[in-house]
């Protein structure tokens, strides 16, 4: 009965000892499939963020140019009206740089004095 005894006992170890094992295969496996399933989610997350942000400049980069476009526009326009007036944006940008100095400021010294808004709504 001593034998049996010891034999079942190294038996019962090994069984454990096995079934412990397998246990910690299974418990790796199951753990590596979910870090698997898990950076696999990230990326397709990553991959979706990156098509959005690309759509979103685009989206960004044709306002821009609309807008460029609306701003040369009125460039344009500004620059008829102040030829109308007989100036020029340097003469503007002159002044302001000069203004309280009568003597320095090139409009001063113009042909065509400066009209109030009044004057400029008025028809000629």
């Amino acid at each position: 009965m001593n034998f049996e005894v010891n034999s079942l006992i190294s038996v019962l170890t090994f069984a454990a000892g096995a079934g412990s094992a397998v246990w910690g295969m299974i418990s790796w496996y199951a753990g590596a499939e979910k870090k698997k399933y898990a950076a696999e989610r990230e990326f397709q997350h990553l991959k979706r963020n990156q098509e959005q942000m690309k759509q979103s400049i685009e989206h960004v980069t044709k306002e821009i140019d609309a807008l460029s476009d609306d701003v040369k526009t009125l460039t344009a326009v500004f620059n008829v009206m102040l030829t109308q007036n007989g100036q020029s944006i340097s003469g503007i940008l002159a002044y302001k740089k000069h203004r309280g100095k009568p003597d320095r400021s090139p409009v001063a010294h113009s042909k065509i004095p400066l009209r109030s808004r009044h004057e400029c709504n008025s028809p000629h």
